[in-house]
């Protein structure tokens, strides 16, 4: 599978009772098409609004969007989408090609 680089960020704000620590992997291959995945409610995600009608529960928690809806689908298999609602708290997950961006 390669290497995968790993870059760790602290970030406060002032104000902020947390710091804030996004994660960023470089993949090394371009291989993740362009997408954004955030609460619903906080903000909606960049690009085309992505819908998972046969899953209400991951539909109801998370606003997924992207340009290539297919590719984007087709990496939100069920067993990653019933990760995603176990998570709690406000995270966000970014990519395009060889990168992949998460934080709170």
């Amino acid at each position: 599978m390669g290497d995968v680089g790993i870059w760790l960020f602290s970030v406060s704000y002032t104000g902020e009772e947390d710091d804030r620590a996004p994660v960023a992997f470089d993949l090394g291959a371009g291989a993740l098409p362009s997408f954004e995945v955030q609460r619903r409610g906080v903000l909606n995600a960049a690009g085309e609004r992505i819908d998972f009608p046969d899953d209400r529960e991951f539909a109801r928690r998370w606003h997924v969007g992207g340009e290539d809806k297919l590719a984007v689908r087709r990496l939100f298999s069920l067993p990653v989408r019933r990760l995603f609602t176990q998570l709690t708290g406000h995270w966000k997950v970014v990519a395009a090609g060889r990168w992949l961006l998460t934080g709170r």
